[in-house]
Parts: C-alpha cells; sequence; structure tokens
C-alpha cells in the first residue's frame, strides 16, 4: 500500500523474534516517516505486552519516526494509531479495539 503510494517502505524481517526493538515495517516520504507494528485481526481487540509498545515508541525515538500501530479488523479495513494516544490497563499493559480505532485511529489515507 505504502509503495502504491509513493512510499518508501521496509518490512523488517524477524520483527518480534529477535531481542532487539524492530518495528514490522518503516514506511517514509518527504522527511515523514513512520515505524509500525502491524497486526491483522479476526476479532475486533488485541492485547499489547508494555514491552511491545516501549519497544516500538523506543525504536521510533531512535529513528525519528513516529510510532504507530497498524491494525487491520477483517472487512473493516486499517486503522493506525500513533502510541501517544495509547491507554495502560490496570496490568500496565495495553488494548486497542475497533471503537477505539475509529474514534482515536486514522485511515490508511489520511495518514500518507
Amino acid at each position: 500500500m505504502f509503495f502504491d503510494s509513493g512510499w518508501a517502505c521496509l518490512r523488517a524481517a524477524g520483527s518480534g523474534s529477535i531481542p532487539l526493538p524492530v518495528p514490522d515495517l518503516i514506511a517514509g516520504k518527504n522527511n515523514k516517516n513512520y515505524a509500525i507494528e502491524c497486526k491483522s485481526l479476526r476479532s475486533l481487540s488485541h492485547h499489547f505486552d508494555a514491552k511491545e509498545i516501549e519497544d516500538l515508541e523506543l525504536f521510533s525515538k531512535i529513528f525519528g519516526s513516529i510510532a504507530l500501530i497498524g491494525m487491520r479488523f477483517d472487512r473493516k479495513g486499517w486503522f493506525f494509531v500513533e502510541t501517544k494516544y495509547l491507554n495502560k490497563t490496570k496490568s500496565g499493559n495495553y488494548s486497542l479495539n475497533f471503537e477505539f480505532c475509529v474514534k482515536n485511529g486514522k485511515r490508511f489515507e489520511e495518514i500518507i
């Protein structure tokens, strides 16, 4: 989707399987860039460990990018939420659901 829209994009092989903070995608165009953690869901919600979000934010800070969570809900499409808008759960982790993404997220066309 990014390449088709004129953006450079790199999929990070091994994301989530190595001990270093590495996002799923790095995308950029004209001095705007994103570090993106992607999830494709059949359900309407997903839980993230605090470390997963902290690692994404650390990478983004070092790289100088905007940290995004990309959520693709079956038959509803993609939503992108900046990590700075996430709220911690009582357990200290994070949870995103479809309703939150509709209210606080952006569609692909809005982030490019």
